[in-house]
């Protein structure tokens, strides 16, 4: 008996790596980049970390080329092409040496190029791509201050340079998080008094729209990812770490999930497609204790509502930033 439950389980345990194998040999493609931030210790990190996510675990790939600074605080947007676009930021922990260098990597070339600087060098700033155009908006000045002027750099005429763009945010917005879905990008605001709300804007428009409001105020540090139809929002400190999910075609906001495994802030969040079909939060820092910074890769499955951890990425990362490539 006990051998027939043996070799049961014993071909059970080989039919679950094989699908494993399949699934990651699917999704083998795509990876994400950790990108800077600090090490837990202030030491801000020029490290371009790789994984790859299977269905079953995280893989550590060797890393991609390094920036040619260490930078945190910075923003992130990818193009269609997969390009990742990392924009201003700080180089060292505490102090006023923001930047307004903009950098891209070039996956055909696996190197970082430089483009053309930000006419107002920024920090805590959010970045998006839409339309071959490249924005940036909000953020800290060099003195400190908020900022809610938007920037763009058309990028099949980037000899031009970055341009200011119309219309600006309707009020400071410092550390916002953005995505775009539906040729829509999406801006919450965690550090300002405004932080239940929720504003969308599309090239060819002259305003920000404002969207429903999210029951809950979420703070600095929360996150923020899309999928076709939802926009997911976790918020620093909020009641029970579970997030808010808004329904793009409903115009409303609903709770979902329980309590992550560990409280997460200084981090991003990022979709992963089918067949994922989940959402990962790489690192990051305890909201409650700036020095317990933690090197888990947790995820979400919208599917089944659950928290999972799953891996580790290789460094104690906080206000580091993050972005998906296909290889």
């Amino acid at each position: 008996m006990c051998s027939i439950v043996y070799n049961f389980l014993l071909q059970l345990h080989q039919i679950v790596n094989i699908l494993c194998l399949v699934a990651h040999t699917a999704f083998s493609a795509e990876v994400f980049f950790v990108i800077g931030g600090e090490d837990g210790q202030n030491a801000v990190l020029s490290d371009v970390q790789q994984v790859r996510v299977s269905p079953c675990d995280a893989e550590i790939l060797p890393n991609a080329p390094s920036l040619p600074y260490k930078m945190r605080s910075t923003s992130v947007a990818v193009d269609r092409q997969g390009n990742i676009y990392v924009l201003g930021g700080i180089i060292q922990s505490y102090g006023p040496q923001e930047r307004n260098k903009v950098l891209m990597f070039d996956k055909n070339k696996n190197a970082w190029i430089s483009l053309p600087t930000l006419l107002t060098a920024r920090y805590q700033a959010t970045a998006f791509y839409i339309d071959n155009h490249l924005y940036i908006i909000g953020g800290r000045d060099i003195d400190g201050d908020g900022r809610n002027d938007m920037e763009c750099l058309d990028l099949l005429n980037i000899q031009a340079g970055w341009q200011h763009c119309n219309p600006s945010y309707p009020f400071l917005i410092v550390d916002p998080v953005s995505c775009v879905t539906r040729q829509w990008v999406w801006i919450t605001c965690g550090a300002s008094p405004h932080r239940d709300h929720m504003y969308r804007w599309q090239p060819g428009h002259d305003e920000w729209k404002k969207m429903a409001t999210r029951p809950k105020i979420v703070y600095w540090g929360h996150l923020m990812t899309c999928t076709d139809d939802h926009i997911y929002t976790l918020g620093h400190k909020n009641d029970n770490n579970g997030m808010q999910v808004y329904d793009i075609s409903a115009n409303a906001w609903s709770q979902v999930g329980g309590p992550l495994p560990f409280y997460r802030t200084l981090t991003r969040a990022l979709y992963l497609p089918s067949p994922l079909n989940q959402i990962i939060i790489p690192a990051g820092r305890d909201p409650y204790d700036k020095n317990k910074a933690t090197d888990t890769l947790l995820r979400y499955d919208i599917a089944t509502a659950t928290w999972s951890k799953s891996g580790n990425v290789l460094n104690t990362a906080v206000d580091l930033c993050i972005a998906v490539i296909q290889k």
